[in-house]
């Protein structure tokens, strides 16, 4: 499934989640890959304790990835 990634066709991406009230607080901030010529979006969770990975969080990577980038598939990398 992995490919050979050209720095010509992919662009890099550090996704904030944010928490708190007025949302401003970062929790933890994600390294991500858009790869225009698979369309593929991944996403490096590194060994994140899942309790800063929220549902909230799936949701917006993957809104981002499918409205603003028009990416086909998300590949959440984990290192474990």
């Amino acid at each position: 499934m992995l490919t050979s990634l050209s720095k010509q066709t992919t662009r890099k991406f550090l996704f904030d989640a944010c928490a708190g009230l007025s949302g401003s607080e970062t929790l933890h901030q994600f390294a991500c890959i858009y790869d225009e010529a698979t369309r593929r979006f991944y996403v490096w969770l590194g060994d994140t304790d899942f309790a800063l990975f929220t549902k909230s969080t799936f949701m917006n990577l993957s809104n981002f990835a499918e409205k603003e980038l028009g990416a086909r598939t998300a590949v959440f990398l984990v290192y474990h």
